[in-house]
């Protein structure tokens, strides 16, 4: 089922070079010039050709070993497109709707990020509904950040400075380091 050496057909000089080759047995094959292969040498091919890495180092020298990679090329370069596709949905789910950790629908979704209820989004609306759609936040945590939004944005400019920002958080941490007992 294998050919363990193949008399190369073309017109390199390695080949110019094996004419005289002996397909006849093994031995015969390498002694006259045949390109000998091994296990490890097939493996090899066959990984770097359905990865479609192709170095160009292995290819097939013999017409029959040229017409089975024809098919063997084809269905392996497709099989391992299949392969990636299906590890891929397996290591990160979400490649469309409703993915991985999401409970809601994507109309609920849009319905809760549309802040005025005008129908469309604007960027940092959608940049809202991407992330709970894709399960990266859940809407309550989103919900979260605007509160705490809310409660930092005292003159309700709807702008924070840098200050502003680390008031609450430096409160925060004082808090608790006056309480260690409040994560309790």
């Amino acid at each position: 089922l294998a050919e363990g050496c193949t008399c190369p057909v073309g017109t390199t000089r390695r080949l110019k070079a094996a004419r005289g080759c002996d397909p006849e047995s093994y031995e015969t094959c390498v002694a006259t010039g045949g390109v000998a292969h091994t296990w490890i040498s097939a493996v090899y091919m066959s990984v770097i050709t359905v990865t479609t890495v192709g170095f160009g180092d292995f290819t097939p020298k013999s017409h029959i070993g040229r017409i089975f990679g024809i098919f063997w090329m084809t269905l392996g370069v497709a099989a391992t497109g299949v392969f990636l596709e299906r590890m891929s949905s397996v290591l990160a789910p979400d490649s469309g709707e409703g993915g991985a950790g999401v409970a809601v629908t994507s109309e609920d979704v849009f319905q809760r990020v549309d802040k005025d209820g005008k129908g469309f989004l604007t960027k940092a609306e959608y940049t809202r509904y991407i992330l709970a759609r894709q399960g990266y936040l859940p809407l309550e945590v989103l919900q979260q950040i605007d509160d705490a939004y809310e409660r930092m944005d005292v003159g309700r400019t709807g702008r924070l400075t840098l200050a502003a920002i680390r008031g609450p958080a430096q409160a925060d941490m004082r808090e608790e380091l006056a309480d260690p007992s409040a994560d309790a």
